[in-house]
């Protein structure tokens, strides 16, 4: 019965009908709420990873040594000004 409940949540309203097979439709707002709450995570999980493949790359970036140099500069110029 559970089965048939949830097949129902997934049909649209037409094919619902024509099949006398009508959830009650509290189930189906639970059921469409959490697939809303499980895409929202999974999309905001997404974001994450491509956040934190973004961070990797820059890390990964290789800088020239008049980069390096520059940015010691900027360093030591800062822990001077303190």
């Amino acid at each position: 019965m559970e089965l048939d409940m949830l097949t129902q949540c997934y049909c649209s309203d037409s094919l619902a009908k024509s099949a006398n097979l009508l959830a009650p439709s509290l189930t189906c707002q639970r059921i469409n709420e959490s697939e809303d709450s499980i895409n929202q995570f999974n999309n905001f999980k997404k974001i994450m990873e491509c956040q934190e493949r973004a961070s990797r790359r820059r890390l990964k970036t290789t800088w020239s040594p008049s980069q390096i140099l520059t940015e010691l500069r900027r360093i030591h110029f800062n822990f001077m000004m303190k």
